[in-house]
């Protein structure tokens, strides 16, 4: 329960930390389906996943949010589908700004200003195509929830923390 009101909160974002067979997936699962969440992406590794194919997966799951009738989405990622610590890296840039440099191309930044002009306030039509961008990252910042789940043992838990401080600073943590 707690869970399910910590990411349905705007720019709520997640960290369940346990051992491996703990359940953090199934909880996140069901805890996005009780807060009727739009869906709950969680990336597909296969032998050639790499940077490219992640910050693609990132790119939909941004757009899909962006768009004006999305609530709330879910972005699972365990500690097992970091296959690069660049990945991290990636999280943590959106934590920061809401977008990660280079994902979005002209025509994707287009895209999520034009969703800004299908919503109910007619008076953000006449904003300029930069404002209408600034308010889709705000939007997609609000409504796409990152949860990672991540184990404590070893090195790599710890590294990671002082590599990558807003991941855990910028997430509520369920130990």
């Amino acid at each position: 329960m707690r869970l399910s009101r910590a990411i349905n909160q705007k720019r709520s974002n997640a960290m369940l930390v346990g051992v491996g067979g703990s359940g953090k997936q199934s909880v996140t699962k069901m805890a996005t389906f009780i807060g009727r969440h739009t869906k709950c992406f969680q990336i597909e590794l296969s032998k050639g996943y790499g940077n490219k194919d992640f910050l693609e997966d990132l790119r939909k799951c941004w757009l899909e949010t962006s768009a004006y009738n999305v609530k709330n989405y879910s972005f699972l990622m365990t500690d097992a589908e970091i296959k690069s610590e660049d990945f991290l890296e990636f999280v943590n840039s959106f934590l920061n700004t809401g977008e990660v440099a280079g994902m979005l191309d002209k025509g994707d930044k287009d895209v999520a200003a034009g969703e800004i002009d299908k919503l109910p306030d007619k008076s953000l039509a006449d904003l300029p195509l930069g404002e209408k961008f600034k308010l889709s990252v705000g939007r997609v910042r609000d409504n796409l929830h990152l949860i990672m789940a991540f184990s404590p043992v070893g090195e790599k838990f710890r590294n990671r923390f002082v590599k990558f401080p807003s991941i855990f600073n910028m997430s509520a943590i369920d130990w």
